[in-house]
């Protein structure tokens, strides 16, 4: 037979080992944690290195990010800005049939006139009409992406 202090004793060595388990679970948590924040500090170094050098021109540096930041956001917006004004220019100028104009279709004498197939509906007009593509959508066409 047991007696109640080998019992007690035998409790308390239950209660410690159960505490002990649970403290190296918690530990393994923390070292997971520790390791993922390491790695993700890693990572987050490694974006900023890779962003430093093209914003290394105008001033821009690593770890400024947060300075940054704003002034990328603006440029996005310019630049959606500009796509839809180009967008819209695109849309005015558009093929349109049954226009005449300089430098008919059938026929390429210098200063002829007649109908041309495909002529710009924001250039010229019916009777005075801007071949397709016009040198707006030309110049677009040349030097946007």
């Amino acid at each position: 037979m047991t007696s109640a202090y080998q019992q007690q004793l035998a409790q308390q060595l239950r209660a410690a080992e159960d505490e002990l388990g649970t403290l190296r679970r918690r530990v393994a948590e923390l070292t997971e944690q520790r390791d993922t924040t390491r790695a993700g500090g890693q990572e987050r170094a490694a974006l900023l290195e890779h962003a430093r050098d093209p914003l290394e021109p105008w001033g821009g540096h690593g770890d400024a990010w947060p300075d940054i930041a704003p002034a990328i956001n603006t440029l996005i917006a310019r630049a959606e800005q500009a796509e839809a004004r180009i967008a819209a220019v695109r849309a005015l100028h558009q093929p349109a049939t049954g226009y005449t104009g300089w430098g008919p279709d059938d026929d390429d004498t210098p200063g002829a006139y007649g109908p041309i197939s495909q002529a710009c509906s924001a250039c010229g007009s019916e009777d005075n009409a801007v071949r397709y593509p016009c040198g707006t959508i030309r110049a677009l066409d040349t030097h946007t992406v």
